[in-house]
């Protein structure tokens, strides 16, 4: 009990730390922001005194073109220099890259976290009956809007069908990326959250009452289809639910 408590702060620590390390790379990024947008003003203010003197060039034009034209040259240097790093598409790959880092780092931390849970379950409090079930009373909700979708559909047009089991097939898909996306979208989180209350009844709940309905509605002529959808299902659903579930002292 004390090892799991001792990883549980040291997870704790470098969740901080992450936090930390977040705000501070976006205190530099405007940092950098606005020392670029103060270069772009004294350039323009250069320029204009540049353009309002022409007289004072004319008249060190014999000996100070080579100089003004190195002037110029390292002018624009510098302002192409500034133009590329301060782009939306240079701002666009510099906020991917902090993105996909701070997603690998929280990926760590809850992989670590389930890791340790699954092995110490008594680190968490116990889900009473009404938790659980507030918790699938809203997993119910997300599979009848997936249902209500695929009824729209109407069962004689083929590509609607496709599109809303593919829809179907996403969402579960996304929810079953323990690995490869930190925070997926609510309806992903909700399926994650019952999955690790119960993964053995929502995988049942996935297959009954959104596979099976899904195959039911399915338009005439989309066997190969259905096989594909089915199959990919299947396999996001045991992702999904393959931790243990109902730790000691889960009340059932």
């Amino acid at each position: 009990a004390t090892a799991a408590a001792f990883i549980v702060g040291d997870t704790q620590r470098r969740a901080q730390r992450l936090g930390e390390m977040l705000d501070k790379n976006l205190k530099q990024q405007e940092k950098k922001s606005e020392e670029r947008r103060s270069e772009a003003e004294e350039r323009e203010e250069a320029e204009k005194e540049r353009t309002a003197s022409p007289s004072k060039d004319k008249s060190t034009k014999t000996g100070g073109d080579a100089t003004t034209e190195e002037e110029k040259e390292e002018h624009k240097e510098a302002e192409d220099d500034g133009y590329e790093q301060d782009t939306p598409q240079g701002r666009r790959l510099s906020d991917r890259r902090l993105l996909r880092k701070l997603n690998a780092e929280l990926l760590g931390l809850q992989k670590e976290m389930r890791l340790l849970v699954s092995a110490n379950p008594q680190l968490l409090p116990a889900v009473n009956v009404a938790k659980k079930e507030r918790a699938f009373a809203l997993t119910a909700e997300l599979l009848q809007q997936s249902r209500q979708t695929l009824l729209l559909t109407r069962c004689d047009n083929t590509n609607a069908w496709v599109h809303a089991a593919e829809e179907m097939v996403s969402l579960v898909t996304l929810a079953a990326g323990w690995d490869h996306v930190a925070s997926p979208s609510f309806a992903a989180r909700v399926l994650r959250a019952a999955a690790l209350i119960d993964g053995s009844l929502l995988s049942q709940m996935l297959r009954k009452k959104l596979l099976d309905y899904c195959m039911v509605v399915a338009p005439e002529g989309t066997c190969s289809q259905q096989r594909d959808i089915a199959t990919r299902f299947l396999v996001a659903v045991a992702e999904l639910c393959r931790y243990p579930c109902s730790p000691p002292g889960q009340e059932q």
